[in-house]
C-alpha cells in the first residue's frame, strides 16, 4: 500500500512539472546520465548484467521524452561552460554510454540519431582490440558456473574476487582471472557471438558526430590500481583511441566496477597530465558551474519511464531519487 501511494505521488509531481518549477529556483546546472548497454537479446543481457542493461523499446521511449522536454547537449557544451565561465545550457541533459558494447552502435545510436541526440561512448580499448567482454562479466561468469559453490558461498566469494582483480591492470588481470576459473573448476567463458564494439563501429560514431572517449585500456577501478598503472590505463587508452580515431580525444570515463572510491585527487591530476578536459564519475549529482571537469557527476538510469522522467526531474533539483 505504501509503495502504491509512493508511485502516485511521484506520477503526480511529474505531471503537474512542479518539480521543473522547483528547479528553476535552483542555480543553472545540468544533468548526465550514464547507460551501459541497450539491447532486447537475453542471453546479451545475461552475460553483461542484468542491472546495466536497458530495453531497446525503453531506452527509445526514454530519448523521445528527453527530446520534447529537456535540451540534449554535448560533452564540449559542458567543458566550455565550465572553463569559461558561461552559464550551462537550460535543461541540459547529456546522454553518456560506458564500456563500449556493440549494440551502443546497433540499437542506441540509430535511436539516437532519430531524436536528434548526441551520446558519448566511453570505450574500453582492450576489449574492442581483443573483442573481449570487460573482466567483471568474465569472473561473474566463473562464479556462476562453479559446480564446488552454494548460493551463499558464491556471492561472498566472488566480492572477495572482484575486489582483489578491481585494481589489476593488464596481463596481471588476465592471469588472475586464468587462476580463478582453474581454481572454480569453471568451464570457458564462451559469452554468445560479438558483444563488443569493431573500430570501424567506434569511428562511424566519431564520424556522425557523437563523442568518443576513454574507459581506460582494461577497466580497473583507477583509483585502486598501482600509480604507474594507472598512469598507463589513461595515457595508453587515449594514446590508442586517437591512432584509430585521427582525431583529438579529450574526454574520460572512471570505471567503477568494485570498491570506493573509485577516483580521488591524486586521479585527477594524472587525468590534467594526460591531456584530458573532461572526466566523469559514477558519483550521482548534477553538474553546476563551479564543479571540476576533471571529477563531473552522473546519474544512473532506470527501466521504466514514470521512474526516469522522475529520476531526471529530482536530478536537476540535486537528489538521487
Amino acid at each position: 500500500m505504501l509503495a502504491a501511494c509512493k508511485t502516485w505521488v511521484k506520477k503526480g509531481l511529474v505531471s503537474t512539472r512542479l518539480l521543473s518549477l522547483c528547479r528553476r529556483l535552483l542555480s543553472a546546472r545540468v544533468v548526465l546520465l550514464r547507460y551501459h548497454s541497450v539491447t532486447d537479446d537475453p542471453a546479451a543481457g545475461e552475460v553483461i548484467g542484468p542491472g546495466i542493461v536497458h530495453g531497446a523499446d525503453d531506452f527509445a521511449a526514454q530519448m523521445r521524452w528527453l527530446a520534447a522536454d529537456y535540451q540534449p547537449i554535448t560533452l564540449d557544451d559542458v567543458a566550455d561552460a565550465l572553463r569559461t565561465g558561461r552559464p550551462l545550457p537550460d535543461r541540459g541533459v547529456l546522454v553518456t554510454f560506458d564500456d563500449g558494447y556493440r549494440d551502443n552502435h546497433a540499437v542506441a545510436r540509430p535511436i539516437l540519431d532519430d531524436c536528434g541526440i548526441k551520446g558519448v561512448f566511453y570505450i574500453t580499448v582492450d576489449c574492442v582490440e581483443r573483442q573481449a567482454l570487460p573482466w567483471f562479466c568474465r569472473l561473474k561468469s566463473a562464479f556462476a558456473a562453479a559446480p564446488r559453490l552454494d548460493d551463499d558461498q558464491r556471492a561472498g566469494a566472488y566480492a572477495i574476487a572482484a575486489g582483489r582483480c578491481t585494481g589489476l591492470v593488464g596481463e596481471a588481470q588476465l592471469a588472475f582471472l586464468d587462476e580463478t576459473e582453474r581454481a572454480l573448476d569453471a568451464p570457458p567463458f564462451a559469452p554468445p557471438g560479438r558483444l563488443m564494439m569493431t573500430w570501424d563501429e567506434v569511428r562511424d560514431l566519431h564520424r556522425r558526430g557523437h563523442t568518443v572517449g576513454s574507459h581506460t585500456l582494461s577497466h580497473p577501478n583507477v583509483a585502486q590500481a598501482a600509480p604507474d598503472d594507472q598512469r598507463r590505463e589513461l595515457v595508453e587508452s587515449k594514446r590508442r583511441l586517437e591512432e584509430e580515431l585521427g582525431a583529438p580525444v579529450r574526454h574520460f570515463s572512471y570505471p567503477s566496477p568494485r570498491l570506493q572510491p573509485h577516483w580521488t585527487e591524486a586521479t585527477v591530476a594524472v587525468c590534467a597530465e594526460a591531456g584530458y578536459e573532461t572526466a566523469v564519475t559514477t558519483t550521482p549529482g548534477p553538474v553546476v558551474g563551479s564543479d571540476s571537469p576533471l571529477s563531473l557527476t552522473r546519474f544512473p538510469v532506470p527501466q521504466e519511464i514514470d521512474a526516469f522522467r522522475w529520476t531526471v526531474q529530482c536530478a536537476f533539483l540535486g537528489r538521487y531519487a
